[in-house]
């Protein structure tokens, strides 16, 4: 779940709102997204695909975005120069 271009930051903001209220309702919301900004927001839980389309990492969204190497070779993050 990535807001599609051209989403104002008021629309992007009614998303998130939703999403939230459906999770605090007790529904299951599974979304795609490479706005690594918005996962720990709206994730309990985050698998990460690689290339070949398979699971290659699960965990919190804490644990994910600490692992630097996965982001990278997930191209999720750029590597550094």
């Amino acid at each position: 779940m990535s807001p599609p271009p051209g989403w104002t930051p008021r629309s992007v903001a009614w998303l998130l709102d939703f999403i939230d209220q459906q999770g605090r309702a007790g529904k299951t919301i599974i979304t795609a997204t490479h706005d690594l900004g918005i996962v720990e927001r709206i994730a309990e839980r985050v698998y990460v695909l690689g290339e070949d389309h398979r699971v290659v990492a699960e965990g919190t969204p804490q644990q994910i975005l600490a692992d630097k190497a996965l982001l990278v070779s997930s191209c999720l993050m750029r590597a550094e120069l």
